[in-house]
């Protein structure tokens, strides 16, 4: 895993920011998941038998109190690549996901009495329940999106297979393209301005006007700006370090101080010395 894709893993888990994400892409901005209702949940998802054995890696997984007390598990995989088996991968975590808690409802069933002989072989109960799976695929990658979003797209139907697609069960991902999402603004924590800056991290000049047209931007929380530079080119200035203490950082000035030193070695060139200073007054 690199260095981008660590300082994203490690800012979305954040539950306000991982609350905030699910809520505006999947829930069209109505508040859903309360982040105070979050629990950290393993994401190894692995199958060990006689047939082999087999294991996935969630980048942030989560389960969820409602408040009559039943859970689901709700599960957030960053892509920043574009990934053109998308759909079966997900498929795959949903299933281990699935058969870690049945492996764990027949463990519990170890010391129970099973009725009949559908609960004896199975060794599962009538009333056992399974926890519903939710995995939402954020893409923050920079080239559009053309993989497939389901599994039918993955698929050849022929005209002389045609018939067949009513019988192949559909399995479409819950997919959101970041830089494509029009509705960052409704975010409800930092996220809005993450979202916003990340999107700039190629251009200097976009960064530039962001941040004066965003206010906000001058008292930053430490943890979006670390995340922003540690993703971009300006992480390495060696003046950011004298921020690291600070729980709010005022962007604009820090990078006057910092990335304009920067243009003046030559870091991009076309751009006029001052233009960063002069947008940020």
């Amino acid at each position: 895993m690199g260095k981008n894709d660590i300082s994203l893993k490690s800012y979305l888990s954040d539950k306000r920011r991982f609350a905030d994400l699910f809520n505006c892409t999947l829930m069209g901005g109505s508040q859903v998941i309360d982040p105070n209702r979050l629990e950290n949940s393993p994401t190894v998802m692995s199958v060990s038998d006689e047939n082999g054995f087999m294991e996935r890696i969630n980048d942030i997984s989560m389960r969820y109190r409602f408040e009559d007390s039943s859970l689901a598990l709700i599960t957030l995989e960053n892509q920043k690549y574009i990934d053109y088996a998308m759909p079966l991968r997900v498929m795959l975590q949903q299933a281990l996901a699935y058969d870690r808690q049945l492996r764990e409802i027949k463990s519990q069933n170890k010391n129970h009495t099973l009725q009949g002989s559908g609960e004896f072989l199975s060794k599962v109960k009538k009333a056992d329940k399974i926890l519903p799976v939710v995995i939402l695929v954020a893409y923050w990658g920079e080239d559009e999106w053309d993989g497939a979003k389901s599994i039918h797209d993955m698929m050849d139907f022929e005209p002389q297979i045609e018939m067949l697609r009513q019988f192949v069960p559909e399995y479409k991902i819950n997919f959101v393209n970041l830089k494509e999402y029009k509705d960052s603004e409704n975010f409800k924590t930092e996220l809005r301005t993450f979202s916003g800056l990340y999107f700039c991290k190629n251009s200097k000049r976009k960064m530039s006007k962001y941040i004066e047209t965003h206010k906000e931007c001058a008292n930053i929380d430490s943890d979006t700006f670390w995340a922003i530079t540690n993703i971009s080119d300006i992480g390495g200035l060696k003046g950011l370090e004298k921020y690291r203490e600070k729980e709010e950082i005022d962007m604009c000035k820090a990078f006057e101080e910092n990335w304009l030193d920067g243009m003046e070695k030559g870091m991009e060139k076309g751009i006029e010395k001052g233009t960063f200073k002069t947008l940020c007054l």
